[in-house]
């Protein structure tokens, strides 16, 4: 069971939008609490940095990305959460578990044309050396239609086979990227779904990143997955 502290941020993260913030009467109609007990819990989230005052009467979020992540550790659906946030948001969430668990992290990587190629979220993992090449699916209906997920699938790792094919690029952007063994296709979804691989890219629900990232090789190893060897490693 929710606390109420919790019920507040996701009232926030919910109604508040553009600016995350809400009425503080407002927030506690929703979450019918009594006033101590709401007021208890205002005060609980304004002491650890979750909100801050705003104008007027209002409360706001001081940080959505670390409201976000906090509401999945606590066990909220992770598609009822991130249907809240819009897609530059869920990057910056893929982002900061990426940064969290201590990979370098590089946002919207753009290779120039000609055969330009975009990234979302590039991680590399300096202890095994992978690279994770990141497509952030914010919120796929398609993953639903087996169809549209192969054409989704084939179209990332075409991509990442690219970026292996412009990795003399990448050393002069990229930090310690001559240092990396494999390139790993990842897509990132709300769905909840398990782990899986659809031609050879890696199908993650957002709330398994982390375990993902922890226990890379055993899924490879489990799926049979290929990772594509960077072209331009430097032994």
């Amino acid at each position: 069971m929710h606390n109420i502290a919790d019920e507040v941020l996701l009232k926030i993260l919910k109604l508040g939008r553009p600016k995350y913030c809400l009425e503080v009467n407002v927030v506690r109609n929703l979450v019918r609490a009594s006033n101590e007990v709401f007021n208890d819990a205002l005060n609980s989230l304004i002491n650890e940095g979750f909100i801050r005052k705003g104008i007027g009467n209002a409360v706001c979020l001081r940080d959505p990305i670390r409201t976000l992540l906090h509401l999945l550790r606590k066990g909220y659906s992770s598609e009822e959460i991130v249907k809240l946030i819009n897609w530059q948001l869920f990057e910056s969430v893929v982002a900061s578990i990426l940064s969290e668990s201590g990979l370098q992290v590089y946002k919207n990587v753009r290779i120039p044309p000609p055969r330009g190629i975009e990234v979302d979220v590039l991680g590399i993992n300096i202890i095994n050396w992978f690279a994770y090449v990141i497509d952030c699916k914010h919120w796929m209906r398609a993953f639903r239609l087996s169809s549209r997920v192969k054409d989704i699938t084939n179209g990332h790792y075409e991509r990442v086979l690219k970026l292996n094919n412009k990795c003399e690029w990448l050393m002069g952007k990229i930090r310690n990227f001559y240092r990396v063994r494999y390139l790993i296709p990842v897509i990132v979804t709300a769905m909840p779904i398990n782990v899986k691989v659809l031609n050879n890219v890696f199908l993650v629900p957002i709330h398994h990143l982390n375990d993902f990232l922890i226990n890379t090789q055993y899924y490879i190893d489990l799926l049979n997955v290929k990772p594509v060897p960077n072209r331009c490693r430097v032994k």
